[in-house]
């Protein structure tokens, strides 16, 4: 049973974003936040578009119909993030604001908790 949540924040901008990408996929705005190991500091997000939530994740209804899931395994992990969009030339894009990682590495794709 899929379980309503507030385990991350995302941000209107960022469920536009989110929106935006999933229509030029043809997908449908079901965005999938896991946290798989590897990268410079031990963790990294895989971030991707999710047909449905599974029976066990997480699910964060954000602006414009847009959904977030997150397993149950990276939910502890995530706790109390925010999922942001950056307009930037460089390092833009959808951005994690974890106050759970205590290192992130210069390359900005891992981080250690």
């Amino acid at each position: 049973m899929e379980q309503t949540a507030t385990v991350i924040t995302v941000t209107d901008r960022a469920a536009g974003k989110i929106r935006q990408l999933a229509e030029k996929e043809g997908a449908e705005p079901v965005l999938r936040v896991r946290v798989i190991a590897g990268g410079c500091s031990g963790f990294s997000y895989d971030l991707g578009f999710a047909d449905a939530p599974t029976t066990d994740d997480h699910v964060i209804d954000a602006a414009d119909g847009v959904r977030v899931v997150v397993d149950p395994r990276s939910a502890p992990i995530v706790q109390g993030s925010t999922l942001e969009f950056v307009d930037a030339m460089l390092g833009g894009g959808l951005k994690m604001l974890n106050p759970n990682a205590v290192h992130e590495c210069a390359c900005g794709d891992s981080f250690s908790v």
